[in-house]
């Protein structure tokens, strides 16, 4: 399958932001950064092996929100090892989000939806949005 096809069937747009993620497939406890984020999933930047299908149980925070996201994934693809499609291709997988209750629903939707806003909306009425780097800060503080 080539990189456009997958690309192209993608149902959401990709918010271009780094933060860290916790993730446990029941055995492992991990922690890695993501660097890119949708309504319905995420890329994680991993060298961990894990084959599609696969089920993670993730927990991450998103800017303006004191409790985490917490939230079954199910592992579309891989990428990275025997999976690189190139020298330059940044080790990872692809997850997208299952099971996932109202509560972290409505808080996945308002950032995505704050995060357009300010991307789309702002720039094309001439309006300032704030620096990129204030959601990358807060994403990977502690909290």
């Amino acid at each position: 399958m080539s990189i456009h096809t997958h690309m192209d069937r993608r149902e959401d747009p990709r918010i271009p932001v780094m933060m860290q993620v916790n993730y446990t497939d029941g055995e492992d406890f991990l922690t890695d950064y993501s660097t890119n984020f949708s309504r319905n999933g995420l890329f994680i930047n991993t060298t961990q092996k894990f084959g599609p299908g696969e089920k993670i149980h993730l927990k991450f925070y998103l800017p303006g929100n004191e409790r985490p996201v917490r939230v079954l994934g199910r592992i579309r693809w891989n990428k990275g090892g025997a999976h690189a499609v190139g020298a330059h291709t940044v080790p990872g997988i692809g997850v997208e989000f299952i099971n996932i209750n109202e509560f972290n629903r409505e808080m996945i939707d308002e950032f995505v939806d704050q995060f357009l806003f300010e991307d789309e909306v702002l720039p094309a009425a001439g309006l300032k949005q704030k620096p990129r780097g204030s959601w990358i800060n807060e994403l990977t503080s502690d909290h």
